[in-house]
């Protein structure tokens, strides 16, 4: 327990939280002198000031508190499993060597974040990946890992296939380095700047928030079934979705998005600076953040016996692969700030893309026909000329 307790003070000292005094404190010593009254040393602007500088101190001390207790019990529960063994761990050393791992995540991420609740997220994701890594003696750390990550506040749901999912030589595909999402205000679930969640991830119903931290593989096959036929095939493009709704769309293909941006841009009253795109680089993301649509579907096909709807969407899907767009699915919340770069259309529009593209510019049909229209056009195309 002592190693715990000193990785934490350690940790608190380089946010500068270990010397005894709080946040308040500090503020508070910055701009009173406890000779002079406020009235005296004060004008309006800066007693407002100080008010709101007081608030944000709160809420860092609040965040900080939540921060403590959660980090105190994952390093308490590493000690119990280390003590213990841990999930195929045999040796003292081994232990140890993970212990100094969790210690060298937990510093590096303390020097590069003030943020408490993005701290941990990145403590955990870091632990994570390094057990996706590991050698296999190291592969029952994941679920240990991906318990706490869905745990955290606003931390991600991961997709975390069991190994019958990957009998017969199956494997699930690689993500792509970017992928891709438009929206606006109208889109279902939530996206902004800096995050985007599931429509159940954001529900006021406490239980469907709760239901969003599970991952679509520990469903049922009926459900999960369900779910993903939901949400493919009878979601409405503004918002209108089932609560259950636990998934949201990205994809590999920019052209496809753009294409679907514009399509938005002229429907539901949307204007074209309110459709926005948003590119992620999925090397910031820990592995199982995304997952293949047509995975999920191989994977759920056989649970489609009894709904002829849904069995003959996903044969539909599964046969016409000039319908394939890239899709990749995210569950639950996804914190993409500082890992993402989000653009209007309008500002893709302004850069002259009708200019480079002018098939673009129209919208007379849904995106999904008119993408597989532009495609076979352009791979018509055997070469390029150069003049000059």
């Amino acid at each position: 327990m002592a190693r715990e307790k000193s990785t934490m003070a350690d940790f608190l000292s380089r946010l500068g939280l270990a010397d005894g005094t709080s946040p308040n404190e500090r503020l508070g010593s910055t701009y009173l002198n406890p000779d002079q009254s406020a009235e005296d040393t004060l004008r309006d602007q800066e007693i407002t000031r100080l008010s709101a500088a007081r608030a944000r101190a709160g809420h860092l001390q609040a965040a900080v508190a939540t921060f403590t207790r959660v980090a105190e019990e994952l390093f308490v529960e590493l000690h119990h499993h280390i003590s213990r063994g841990g999930p195929e761990t045999k040796t003292t050393d081994r232990g140890q060597r993970f212990h100094e791992q969790v210690k060298g995540n937990t510093l590096h991420v303390a020097n590069s974040t003030g943020d408490t609740m993005i701290a941990l997220r990145e403590i955990l994701e870091q632990c994570y990946g390094q057990a996706v890594e590991a050698s296999i003696p190291w592969a029952q750390w994941i679920g240990f890992w991906n318990n706490w990550l869905r745990n955290i506040p606003h931390g991600p749901t991961l997709f975390i296939p069991p190994e019958k999912c990957f009998v017969g030589g199956f494997h699930l595909t690689e993500v792509p380095r970017y992928l891709f999402r438009a929206f606006d205000e109208s889109s279902s679930g939530l996206s902004n700047d800096h995050v985007v969640a599931s429509q159940q991830s954001i529900s006021s119903f406490h239980f469907q928030r709760e239901q969003s931290k599970v991952d679509l593989f520990s469903r049922s096959p009926a459900d999960a079934a369900r779910i993903l036929y939901t949400h493919l095939n009878k979601k409405d493009c503004f918002g209108v979705c089932s609560s259950e709704d636990n998934l949201m769309s990205w994809s590999s293909s920019l052209p496809h998005v753009v294409q679907y941006a514009i399509w938005r841009s002229h429907h539901h009253a949307s204007q074209t600076p309110q459709v926005r795109i948003c590119a992620i680089d999925t090397r910031e993301f820990p592995r199982g953040q995304f997952a293949r649509d047509l995975d999920l579907i191989r994977i759920y096909h056989e649970t489609t016996q009894s709904d002829p709807d849904m069995r003959k969407f996903f044969d539909f899907r599964l046969t016409r692969m000039d319908y394939d767009n890239g899709e990749f699915l995210s569950q639950g919340e996804l914190n993409h700030a500082g890992r993402s770069c989000i653009f209007t259309l309008d500002q893709l529009l302004n850069g002259g893309m009708h200019d480079l593209y002018p098939e673009l510019s129209e919208e007379s049909e849904k995106w999904t026909s008119r993408t597989v229209k532009l495609r076979s056009k352009w791979s018509s195309t055997s070469h390029l000329t150069f003049e000059g």
